[in-house]
């Protein structure tokens, strides 16, 4: 080989000549790069022997038991070639894709058998997307109220609501950032667990998996973040022995934990001032009781770094969700405010007018004064009025 030396290429790298073999086709090869592009959300797996806070229990009855409690890590380039060549079927049963280099599938019989989730139930997107869908109902159980819409705001949700939404949006549907809105799908979702009622959770799941589609679509700008990397590499590794090494350029992510702290802070008086005062007026109703032993605190060994970075990156995005809250209430008053005055104004020009009204009526306006140009016409009103005057004869005769 004469003029130089051969370019070694990373396993799976492709050169410009040859097609890369990772994927079938060259647009789900542009789709991994948009994919690489896009953020990444871990999701918080619940470790019982580290939480004192007891979120399993509101979660007994359901088939989100396992998935929650998954701790299982995953390659990241694992999670880019599913996404990039990810085709859903018509009826939302199976999600296919091809991940190294073979064809993969992930089917309702995976999500019953490896996920044991729920494949039976009530599909709750086609809840979540009627205009029509009274919620009535939904706010009793989350709220408290009866209103008839659907509240996109987390503050006044009870506790176990607000503990309910945070694991889901922690861990089952990630939705990363914003902690003050919560969306029609998971207050549903939320209401569902309450209420003890079965729903298809394979069906939330593959439906969740649709909206991460987006990320391929260039003319969407809006995009989610990457998420339940742990889940597909679980089903993938069980279903077909699947094996991504860690490198520099695709790490493995380690499983991430749920702290006490997380739940303490989730449920402060600061971030929920309203409920605070309620809280209260329970307590000081109640007789004085001896207080519940501390819990011990976990070994370092079980909370590694990742976790306790997780924790203080919660506690100041918690922290800047309050701020944001205490603004929108202030702009929410100010609003109200100056649509007050603007009322108040509109009743008080209105009442000028009418008391203008009836004092036209009680004193009508005098008659409007002559013009200056028509001396004529004013003398012959005059005469009108007192008659002609005496001519110069009979003045004379007198």
């Amino acid at each position: 080989m004469a003029g130089g030396k051969r370019s070694r290429q990373e396993p799976g790298s492709s050169s410009s000549g040859k097609t890369d073999r990772r994927f079938l086709n060259e647009e789900d090869k542009a789709a991994y790069d948009r994919y690489k592009s896009a953020g990444l959300t871990l999701s918080k797996t619940i470790n019982p022997a580290i939480l004192s806070y007891p979120v399993m229990d509101l979660f007994a009855h359901t088939s989100l038991c396992f998935l929650l409690t998954l701790a299982f890590p995953f390659n990241i380039e694992l999670l880019l070639q599913f996404f990039a060549s990810l085709r859903i079927n018509f009826d939302y049963t199976s999600l296919q894709s091809y991940v190294g280099k073979r064809p993969v599938e992930i089917n309702y019989q995976d999500f019953a058998n490896i996920l044991h989730l729920f494949t039976t139930g009530d599909k709750l997107h086609t809840f979540a997307n009627d205009p029509d869908f009274n919620w009535t109902p939904v706010n009793q159980f989350l709220r408290n109220t009866a209103a008839p819409s659907h509240n996109g705001f987390t503050s006044g949700l009870g506790k176990d609501a607000r503990t309910i939404q945070h694991v889901l949006r922690s861990s089952v549907i990630p939705k990363a950032g914003d902690r003050i809105h919560i969306t029609p799908l998971l207050s549903l979702t939320t209401f569902y667990i309450m209420a003890h009622r079965d729903f298809n959770a394979s069906d939330l799941i593959i439906r969740y998996f649709e909206n991460l589609t987006t990320i391929r679509d260039p003319r969407h700008h809006r995009k989610p973040n990457l998420a339940l990397g742990h889940l597909v590499s679980y089903v993938l590794t069980t279903k077909y022995n699947l094996e991504f090494p860690s490198t520099s350029t695709s790490p493995t992510h380690p499983p991430t934990f749920f702290s006490n702290n997380s739940f303490h802070i989730l449920h402060s008086t600061r971030l929920h001032p309203e409920q605070g005062e309620a809280r209260e007026e329970a307590e000081e109703a109640q007789p004085e009781q001896a207080p519940d032993p501390v819990p011990a605190p976990a070994p370092l060994r079980l909370r590694s770094q990742i976790d306790q970075l997780a924790d203080r990156f919660e506690a100041f995005e918690t922290r800047f969700d309050t701020f944001e809250t205490h603004q929108q209430q202030f702009q929410t008053r100010m609003y109200e405010y100056i649509d007050q005055q603007q009322q108040q104004r509109i009743q008080d020009r209105a009442w000028f007018a009418e008391q203008f009204d009836i004092l036209q009526r009680y004193h009508p306006p005098p008659p409007p004064p002559p013009p200056d140009d028509d001396g004529a016409l004013f003398l012959f009103s005059l005469i009108g009025m007192f008659g002609e005057p005496p001519s110069q004869e009979q003045g004379y005769q007198e």
